[in-house]
């Protein structure tokens, strides 16, 4: 794990998670598209003016179309734009990081709703592990937190589950936003989420209790759920509400500062 370090002399574990992602060019998935649009031409090519005697193949023939279209050229169409859009095929091996503590050093957000802005781990007394507010593409990132099974089942006691969790706070700037919604344009809106480092996790047993938050500095990725390939897309800082509530205070004296008053 290549460890990136700050100005201030700390782990900057989110510059290091970009830095696991490499550049990929077009041309490594345009020829594929060529090559599968030439099949389903080809198969329909073989198919037109068939016999009766023939029809079981040309269903068959009909299926493989439908599932190159849908899937394979669905597909690689979808990797060739985020190619020519320059986001880099990012590795999930940051996912596996883990704190001092043992939990995730890496949380995982969606961008669908406002539920989704916590990032929540819960194990069941069935001992099934998932995302709360869950979304598509999110079950696929669950591998890397099955570790956490023995340490939240300590932590299970009478409960019928418990969960690890924090919370994204912040506001986009604008050229962020765009980038996303350009994002989700490719990918689709289920499948691009934002990577954050928490400053903590909570542990929480029902009913909820308080929601840990998470640093600045989150990444913007994308996920194509057929090729399991992660994007890394942006990283930016996030600017805080009540930083921005309080900016006009700046500068102002304190009136109970000694010496100011006559």
């Amino acid at each position: 794990m290549s460890l990136e370090i700050d100005t201030r002399g700390e782990i900057n574990f989110l510059e290091a998670a970009a830095s696991h992602s490499v550049n990929v060019a077009p041309k490594s998935y345009t020829q594929r598209i060529l090559d599968i649009q030439k099949s389903i031409q080809d198969l329909k090519r073989a198919s037109k003016g068939s016999l009766k005697f023939e029809e079981e193949d040309v269903e068959a023939a009909k299926y493989e179309i439908r599932q190159l279209e849908n899937f394979d050229l669905h597909k690689f169409k979808i990797l060739e734009k985020a190619t020519k859009a320059k986001y880099r095929l990012m590795s999930e091996e940051p996912l596996n990081w883990r704190r001092e503590d043992g939990w995730p050093r890496l949380a995982i957000f969606s961008l669908q709703k406002e539920d989704d802005k916590t990032c929540e781990i819960a194990l069941y007394e069935s001992g099934r592990l998932d995302f709360i507010h869950p979304r598509y593409g999110m079950d696929d990132f669950l591998k890397h937190y099955n570790d956490l099974k023995p340490k939240l089942r300590e932590k299970l006691n009478f409960t019928r589950a418990v969960s690890i969790t924090c919370r994204f706070k912040g506001l986009f700037d604008s050229g962020t936003r765009t980038k996303i919604r350009e994002a989700q344009k490719i990918f689709g809106e289920d499948y691009v989420f934002l990577i954050a480092e928490p400053k903590e996790w909570t542990v929480k047993q029902y009913p909820r209790d308080p929601i840990g938050s998470v640093k600045d500095d989150p990444l913007v990725v994308g996920y194509e759920s057929d090729s399991k390939s992660l994007w890394l897309i942006h990283s930016f800082n996030t600017t805080f509400v009540e930083d921005l509530a309080g900016s006009w205070k700046k500068g102002i004296p304190d009136p109970h500062t000694p010496g100011l008053t006559e």
